[in-house]
């Protein structure tokens, strides 16, 4: 049932993101696109046109927009668990997929390189693809975040993580491997294609995830680094 909803969920944003780039380009509404000129940027690699930056910038929003959706999908899947057991399963397969996914990011950026280097692809294509893997490792390094948050702070004991296959060591290890994934020329690329919020040092999870305000599983609180709203001074 859980996949069924989660599958649900990404069909709806599928829905929305071809819907609002469908009304922004009809509109003709100014997309949020760094100016470049016609020079080498310092990663000696041609600037990407304005067409493949528009690409690449549409790519990196869908990519944001999907793990935003799995990251509040897994929340509501750890608030909703019976009890440590099942909230460890969750974990437990979410972990396993960001390990698929930092591979497949391994991949897919070496085969890029290969591909510029065969010119197989221009310069502003292979920009255009490592901007993606760059918003993909970012989620992926955030999705590692969640993952660990929601294993040490929703009481769940050792030996409970243990019996699942559960390491917050591997974890932390995974989240390296994806903010490795996205940095140096990655960073700026992706930085030239999507701004400055792309590609460079990550955060973690918004406040609400891995579960809603007060809620089973729930990250943030002022124990954890968050500090309490600012009071109103008369």
């Amino acid at each position: 049932m859980k996949h069924r909803s989660l599958f649900v969920i990404l069909i709806l944003a599928a829905v929305g993101i071809i819907t609002l780039s469908a009304i922004g380009l009809a509109t003709g509404e100014d997309t949020p696109v760094p100016e470049k000129d016609d020079q080498q940027d310092p990663t000696g690699l041609p600037n990407a046109t304005s067409s493949e930056q528009l690409t690449g910038v549409i790519g990196v929003g869908e990519a944001e927009l999907e793990a935003n959706i799995e990251q509040r999908a897994f929340g509501i899947q750890i608030a909703a668990a019976a009890n440590d057991k099942e909230k460890t399963q969750i974990i437990a397969e979410q972990v396993d997929e960001i390990e698929n996914q930092t591979k497949d990011l391994k991949d897919r950026k070496a085969q890029l390189s290969d591909a510029l280097d065969e010119g197989e692809i221009s310069p502003g294509q292979y920009r255009v693809e490592i901007a993606k893997i760059a918003a993909e490792s970012a989620s992926v390094e955030q999705a590692a975040n969640q993952s660990q948050n929601a294993a040490t702070s929703a009481n769940i004991s050792q030996e409970v993580r243990e019996d699942q296959g559960i390491s917050i060591d591997h974890i932390e290890e995974l989240r390296n491997n994806a903010s490795n994934l996205r940095g140096g020329e990655v960073a700026e690329i992706a930085q030239g294609i999507a701004g400055p919020q792309i590609g460079g040092p990550g955060g973690g999870p918004p406040e609400e995830i891995p579960g809603p305000p007060d809620g089973p599983g729930q990250g943030g609180g002022p124990e954890q680094g968050h500090s309490e709203p600012p009071v109103e001074q008369n």
